[in-house]
């Protein structure tokens, strides 16, 4: 009975902590694209924050490494061709993805919300001034991200 209450005790520990509001005051900027058009959001808007707390949560979450080369032009034709949200750090956020208990200090993530790499699964691209290889996936799928750049007044199909 202990253990249960002990274990208990650590999950609920972990999920506050996991849910704490984005600290947007480490935000440089929030984007989206849509097909090659940038719009950024305001950053310190509080849908934003909502925004960037999920995303970040989804990358904590995250359940699968997907095994794929990142290189430049993979980024700019999501960014050209898909929709895509970008948070662009000034100051690094400390998260540890479940995935293999890595803690990442990214300065940039990119989800794309349309395409190949979303819908039922959200893959999240990481890194520092690139893009690293093997962005995160999450079984959570992006409609919940989705729906929240919509409410900011995003239009996209």
């Amino acid at each position: 009975m202990f253990r249960a209450v002990a274990i208990l005790g650590a999950l609920l520990a972990r999920w506050a902590i996991g849910t704490a509001a984005a600290d947007l005051s480490t935000v440089e900027a929030v984007s989206v694209y849509v097909r090659g058009q940038q719009r950024d959001l305001a950053p310190d808007a509080v849908e934003v924050r909502e925004l960037v707390t999920r995303c970040e949560q989804q990358l904590r979450d995250a359940d699968d490494l997907l095994k794929l080369a990142v290189t430049p032009q993979t980024i700019r034709r999501i960014q050209a061709t898909e929709v895509a949200l970008e948070i662009r750090y000034r100051t690094p956020p400390t998260l540890q993805v479940a995935a293999n208990g890595l803690t990442l200090r990214p300065l940039r993530l990119l989800i794309p919300l349309t395409g190949e790499l979303a819908g039922s699964v959200t893959t999240i691209f990481h890194g520092r001034n690139a893009y690293d290889a093997g962005p995160y996936r999450n079984r959570a799928g992006t409609g919940q991200l989705a729906s929240l750049v919509r409410e900011l007044g995003v239009d996209f199909p």
